[in-house]
């Protein structure tokens, strides 16, 4: 018997997920179909889960972010097609805040809730009132000063952490991350990651920093996890070897679990910060919102770096990436996903900084919002007031000058100054062209960077051999890091070693140069010339050409990555590098 977790994955040109088979047994069970679309802004439309052989239908959604005929990006409706009842509706305010959330049921059926949400001008969310039926009603009162919590029993210490609010304490580590709660004590490693509970839990992680497996107190297995594309699709059980697959919708909530027979053991719905609604719960599953673990000893949810009350729809200790200057509401530092659950997800307070190459600016692909930002976005699950593009050298001055480097690397570090890293907060870099040799120069100097990659990054020779004083590149403090090219992009080798760089350019130069002459020769009449110059311009274009180009690989990088991408010329390659479709592609080689 072979079973295949997950196998015949497709793709939409845009590269995100078309298809892919769950649970296929050779000679036994055919396994679950996933199947997604897309609209041209690249949204999901639908999302469907099917017994492949069949017609059991697990999950079925139809997306709609349009609003009259207009579409914003902010999910309007998700239709469930098999239960109508359990459809669920939005609205927001003028900040693109959550304003309400209802089911299409109406009393009394089960189904049926509805809230609405209201705010301070400073984020905090003070209210979730019923607007029919049942939910969870909310009332906060809020010091507008701290954005502290002040309801009676409600207390923070002095780094903002929450140690009481009136039915559980907590304490926390000098990290600030959770140290205790509800009689259970946690361990964290190096790298902040939670490693241990003293009730006799460890967990395992995989250098993409999921979880792949739990165990007991000796090491003994007791659950494995498979993740495909980011997402976990399925949990084996040790040693019984039971197998469960995960059906989520788009924003990675456990929808529904299935047995390896695909037979439902469990079933939910969320309200949008995450109190679970359950329609079937015979499975002791504790991944539930958005992939993150709910503890069951506190019903928090636990992120990489923070922890996520539902019931309060907030964070209870502070983002440590601080607060985005276009973005006012994002210097409160608790509120979950910028007060709109619906459309995002917010893991653990990241940040990710954009460099554009020469002769390019924040616009265009750059700008947020662009499909190419929102790919990178959703990759690093990234809020949206936490991705930035950076200006630098717009004017398409040569950066290899030395200066347009520096002045660069002061703006990035000026950036991050305003934006205080604290201990163990995840840090992304993304360059394209030569600001990805500007990524790799300020990486260089921070203590820590977790991701960095680099498209179509010239390898600059006076780099690496340190000819400009005070430029070098050492990535021995960047945990991952990928440099992509393109077979059809010419720019990206150049400086790959210093004879070849030369060759190539002079050759170039040689060739223009006896073209010319050539020219010159047949508008004087002078024809044994012409032949002769012409002849030696194709000499000196073959040597251009054949130029060995493919040794392309970037010695710093984690994992090198290379494609032919296309593109009618190498310009169009080059710049084609920096879209959602490209970035889609390569993301899974990039470790991403």
């Amino acid at each position: 018997m072979t079973l295949y977790f997950g196998k015949n994955a497709t793709y939409a040109p845009s590269g995100g997920l078309s298809s892919l088979l769950l649970g296929w047994v050779s000679g036994g069970f055919a396994g679950i179909t996933v199947t997604n679309t897309y609209n041209s802004r690249l949204q999901p439309v639908t999302m469907t889960a099917k017994h492949t052989n069949d017609t059991v239908t697990l999950l079925n959604y139809t997306y709609s972010f349009v609003s009259g005929s207009i579409n914003d990006g902010h999910v309007k409706s998700v239709t469930n097609n098999l239960v109508a009842g359990r459809t669920q509706t939005y609205t927001y305010d003028e900040m693109n805040r959550l304003k309400t959330a209802q089911s299409q049921a109406n009393s009394p059926d089960p189904n049926c809730w509805g809230l609405s949400y209201g705010y301070d001008r400073y984020a905090n969310l003070l209210s979730a009132s019923l607007t029919k039926c049942a939910g969870p009603a909310l009332s906060l009162s809020v010091d507008n000063t701290t954005n502290k919590i002040t309801n009676t029993g409600f207390a923070y210490d002095a780094a903002g952490n929450l140690t009481n609010d009136g039915f559980s304490s907590y304490t926390w580590n000098a990290e600030g991350r959770m140290a205790a709660t509800a009689g259970v004590t946690y361990t964290y490693d190096g790298d902040g990651r939670r490693v241990s509970k003293s009730n006799g839990k460890l967990y395992w992680y995989g250098i993409n920093g999921q979880v792949l497996a739990e165990s007991d107190a000796s090491g003994n297995v007791t659950s494995e996890f498979i993740f495909f594309g980011g997402m976990r699709i399925a949990r084996r059980d040790v040693p019984s070897g039971n197998v469960y697959y995960f059906l989520g919708d788009r924003l990675g909530n456990a929808r529904v679990v299935t047995n390896s027979t695909g037979s439902v053991v469990e079933e939910s719905d969320f309200y949008p910060f995450g109190v679970e609604r359950p329609i079937t719960d015979t499975l002791d599953n504790n991944y539930k919102f958005t992939q993150h673990e709910r503890d069951p000893e506190s019903g928090l949810d636990h992120t990489l770096y923070r922890q996520l009350s539902s019931a309060q729809g907030r964070w209870l200790s502070p983002d440590p990436a601080g607060g985005s200057p276009s973005n006012p509401q994002s210097w409160n530092r608790y509120p979950y996903a910028g007060n709109d659950p619906a459309n995002g997800v917010d893991p653990s307070g990241l940040l990710t900084i954009v460099l554009h190459g020469i002769f390019s600016n924040c616009g265009g692909d750059f700008q947020n919002g662009s499909a190419f930002m929102e790919a990178v976005r959703d990759t690093f699950g990234e809020r949206e007031d936490r991705i930035f593009c950076i200006e630098w050298d717009s004017d398409g001055a040569l950066p290899w000058l030395g200066y347009h480097y520096e002045d660069g690397i002061r703006r990035v570090l000026n950036f991050l100054e305003t934006h205080p890293l604290e201990d163990g907060e995840q840090l992304n870099f993304v360059g394209h062209s030569y600001g990805g040799t500007l990524a790799k120069l300020v990486a260089t100097g921070i203590r820590h960077v977790d991701n960095l990659v680099t498209l179509g990054m010239p390898i600059d020779y006076d780099i690496y051999r340190g000819a400009i004083p005070g430029l070098y590149i050492n990535l021995s403090n960047v945990s991952n890091s990928c440099a992509v090219s393109s077979w059809d992009d010419w720019l990206q080798p150049l400086g790959s070693s210093e004879s070849q760089e030369f060759l190539w350019g002079n050759s170039w130069h040689l060739s223009v140069w006896y073209s010319i002459q050539a020219w010159q020769a047949l508008e004087e009449g002078d024809w044994d010339s012409y032949w002769q110059l012409s002849e030696w311009a194709a000499e000196w274009w073959a040597i251009h050409v054949a130029v060995d180009f493919s040794t392309r690989w970037d010695p710093w990088a984690t994992h090198n990555v290379l494609h032919g991408f296309g593109g009618n010329s190498f310009r169009s390659a080059h710049t084609k590098l920096h879209t959602a479709g490209v970035w889609n592609a390569i993301k899974g080689e990039c470790g991403l």
